[in-house]
């Protein structure tokens, strides 16, 4: 079975990983012309997948990278050599999106195994359930009632029964004004690699009619932290890579677990909390035979 790897979905703790040897990644590219994404987006993006592929290929992964327009193109390139292989993947987080990508892979003589989504604590049969035990002709589902019961399910920032510091969140503090003599932080700053300097060139040139023109220095700037260390660092500085960190035990500070609140959309929407731990541990190198499974031309090396 082949391990269909998301571009959201790249952390290489994910379960489906942990069984199978072989991985596909489809780099897409004409999602980015559907709106006027940020050019750094579409770099963060692209950069982040090809260094997980190098990653895993590094830990001994047998790993199918494809570069197309589409899905539906990359999955005709690599059915075209691989027919009939059977594809396990994680549940995206938009409403319907798993259903959808298991019928293209259908569509193509491809068996497809949609598994749960192991980066949210919570699954959707679980919201549903809560949501049916507090439900009403008149009942508002907010996202404090839930994360609050979140917590208090798994544990996470918690003292027995009560919020760690003795505060569910610290939302007055945070609409406060600032002092007059303060001044934010530096922005945080990575060195490109060459991957990121490629995948720059390309987002430049591909995408040259989108908004937000940038600089050299914006190759550099917060939002472009390299795999591994450097997303790390990001996240515990609070860098903006798409998540926002709450490190320490009392949710404001000091060291530990982080953790992010990030909505699965849904027929209702319903959020489920994130954690990771700011240190993970490290995984052992794998060391596999090669397998004799086609790669579609321009699949493993790139454009």
């Amino acid at each position: 079975m082949t391990v269909w790897l998301l571009g959201d979905q790249l952390h290489r703790d994910a379960a489906p990983l942990q069984s199978d040897d072989h991985v596909l990644m489809i780099e897409a590219h004409n999602f980015a012309e559907r709106m006027p994404y940020h050019p750094q987006k579409l770099t963060l993006v692209f950069s982040a997948m090809r260094h997980a592929r190098d990653a895993l290929r590094a830990d001994g992964y047998d790993v199918t990278y494809v570069e197309a327009e589409s899905f539906g193109d990359g999955l005709d390139r690599y059915f075209e050599a691989n027919p009939g292989d059977a594809l396990v993947f994680q549940r995206p987080p938009s409403h319907g999106a798993g259903e959808r990508l298991r019928d293209m892979v259908e569509a193509r003589g491809g068996d497809c195994t949609l598994v749960a989504n192991d980066g949210f604590l919570t699954t959707p049969a679980e919201w549903d359930d809560w949501a049916d035990a507090n439900g009403g002709s008149g009942a508002t589902y907010r996202q404090e009632h839930w994360y609050r019961h979140v917590r208090r399910e798994t544990g996470v920032l918690m003292d027995g029964d009560d919020p760690v510091g003795g505060e569910w969140n610290y939302d007055d503090e945070n609409r406060e004004t600032p002092p007059e003599d303060w001044s934010p932080p530096p922005i945080p700053e990575f060195e490109p690699d060459a991957i990121t300097r490629e995948v720059h060139a390309f987002v430049a040139e591909r995408y040259d009619d989108h908004w937000g023109e940038w600089g050299p220095r914006g190759l550099r700037v917060a939002g472009h932290p390299r795999a591994g260390a450097d997303g790390v660092a990001a996240l515990r500085r609070g860098a903006p890579t798409g998540v926002r960190a709450v490190p320490g035990r009392d949710g404001r500070g000091g060291s530990g677990r982080w953790t992010t609140r990030c909505c699965r959309r849904r027929s209702t929407s319903a959020c489920s909390a994130r954690v990771r731990s700011s240190t993970r541990r490290s995984t052992p190198t794998r060391t596999r035979r090669p397998t004799s499974r086609s790669t579609p031309s321009r699949g493993s090396s790139g454009r």
